[in-house]
């Protein structure tokens, strides 16, 4: 069934990306005589910086780039206003699929969907952007550049390679207010609300490198911040979090982390010890006071070897009886899909370079089946690892404490949290399924679902850890006094032994 709406806001995301192809066109136009104009003369400016002429041209250079970035913004102010006029939201839809087509194509095309993928074009996006930053950072000697609304994770991970000083930052906030402020204040329907969404979740397009995927991005970033919108032109706690982490950024080591943080940072190390080939998690098990009582990641059970470290190969020659099952060795038709996935990377060995040909046993077992059931997989889950953890070495009981998790808790650990007694659930980023509706929502004793907020990862150590101690960068500030107190003790003590001698 199609929804009427849909239909019309698609023929309309096609008309308005006709024209929206001649708006960017003019957009990057712009963007190339900025680089002319600013960098042309980078080296003749800065043989000239120490001169007063050297220092009014750098001025009349800061002005230039602020008029022209300015008139940017308002030419993008101006189309979003125009797509808006036409419906509500329509906006939203042609820049997702400007991008779409960018990366698909490098151009903005309305018939994007039908024409041939060429991987050249998948950073095209970012490349302009990477251009801006250098025509500011030729400009201003200090900058912060905040680069608004990543929702492709191929895009971040190309700004995180480039620069060891770029922070991915999320904004989450709770999903009835999101929400209510898309609705209220942004006048969504509930259908757009919907259908962005699908797309923003990585459903909207079969290519991932071409399309958005906010819950990815969300999985990869070095900086969690959250933004509750339930008071709408309060942004109090939204902006006491970005002072703390600007305040990082400019001074690591300046403050300690949060409890949230550092046991998060536990679990994010610990997911790295998982040999799960679909994805990595970690949890970390704490009683009320937040001591740690367990550490688990999702992995197979002790003494069997995990899906990263087994083969297409070694199932159909190898009847290792330690690291195939017997249901893997003998089942027919299970063996003749593994033979099937094994041909192709046969037929791309020169691509593979190397990698090994593993293959996931629950998605061919959902196959065989028509079925799409978590029973199947091989590995423990991370919070279920974790629980075991405890009864399998006499750990002390957990009854009101936290459970710390890289995913959101799936149906089966979500009950398995509440029969255990545990108060909260801090997680990182969404897992599918009805947790929070159907498992959390009943009863009298359910846990506390809560998003987490801080820095983990690569992030947590740029942040926390001093450059160098801070007590050696106050002896630059208080002159060493101490240093020469002592120094001063010393040579009076000395002359009192020598008077006594």
């Amino acid at each position: 069934m199609v929804n009427k709406s849909s239909a019309v806001s698609k023929s309309k995301v096609k008309t308005a990306l006709k024209n929206f192809h001649d708006d960017a066109a003019r957009l990057f136009i712009q963007l190339d005589s900025i680089k002319h104009a600013v960098i042309a003369r980078g080296e003749q400016d800065l043989s000239r910086q120490d001169s007063s002429n050297g220092r009014d041209d750098l001025g009349r250079r800061k002005n230039k780039l602020l008029k022209e970035l300015r008139s940017i913004k308002k030419i993008t102010d101006k189309l979003k206003s125009c797509l808006d006029g036409l419906e509500r939201g329509l906006y939203v839809n042609v820049y997702q699929a400007a991008g779409n087509s960018i990366r698909k194509t490098g151009s903005v095309d309305c018939n994007y969907e039908t024409v041939k993928f060429d991987p050249n074009k998948v950073f095209e996006l970012p490349k302009a952007v990477n251009a801006v930053i250098k025509i500011i950072r030729s400009t201003y000697e200090k900058a912060f550049i905040v680069i608004d609304a990543i929702r492709n994770p191929f895009e971040a991970r190309f700004f995180k390679d480039r620069y060891s000083a770029f922070y991915l930052v999320s904004v989450n906030a709770p999903n009835s207010d999101r929400e209510k402020y898309l609705g209220n204040v942004r006048k969504f329907t509930g259908e757009q609300i919907k259908e962005m969404d699908k797309i923003e979740s990585g459903s909207g397009d079969k290519n991932e490198f071409v399309g958005q995927n906010v819950k990815k991005c969300i999985e990869i970033s070095d900086i969690h911040l959250f933004n509750p919108r339930n008071e709408i032109g309060n942004n109090n706690i939204l902006k006491s979090q970005l002072a703390w982490y600007l305040s990082l950024m400019m001074h690591p080591g300046l403050v300690s982390p949060s409890s949230m943080e550092r046991i998060m940072q536990i679990a994010y190390t610990a997911k790295t010890n998982s040999g799960c080939i679909s994805r990595q998690v970690g949890a970390v098990v704490t009683d009320k006071n937040k001591s740690v009582k367990a550490v688990g990641w999702n992995d197979v059970p002790h003494g069997q070897v995990p899906c990263a470290l087994r083969s297409t190969e070694k199932a159909i020659n190898g009847f290792d009886k330690i690291e195939y099952s017997e249901f893997e060795r003998n089942n027919k038709e299970f063996r003749d899909v593994v033979k099937v996935i094994d041909d192709k990377y046969k037929n791309k060995k020169e691509l593979m370079k190397g990698r090994n040909p593993s293959y996931c046993f629950k998605d061919i077992k959902n196959v065989l089946d028509g079925k799409g059931n978590q029973v199947h997989t091989r590995s423990l889950h991370a919070e279920e690892n974790a629980f075991l953890q405890i009864s399998k070495y006499g750990g002390a009981g957990v009854e009101g404490g936290f459970l710390y998790t890289t995913a959101s808790p799936c149906e089966l650990c979500a009950k398995k949290a509440y029969q255990l007694g545990v108060s909260k659930i801090v997680f990182i980023d969404p897992y599918p399924g009805i947790t929070t509706d159907h498992i959390l929502a009943n009863g009298d004793n359910s846990p506390e679902l809560v998003q987490f907020r801080g820095a983990v990862g690569k992030g947590y150590f740029q942040l926390y850890e001093q450059t160098l101690p801070y007590k050696d960068e106050l002896l630059h500030f208080n002159d060493n006094v101490l240093g020469e107190m002592a120094n001063d003790k010393k040579i009076e003590n000395a002359k009192k032994i020598i008077e006594r001698l």
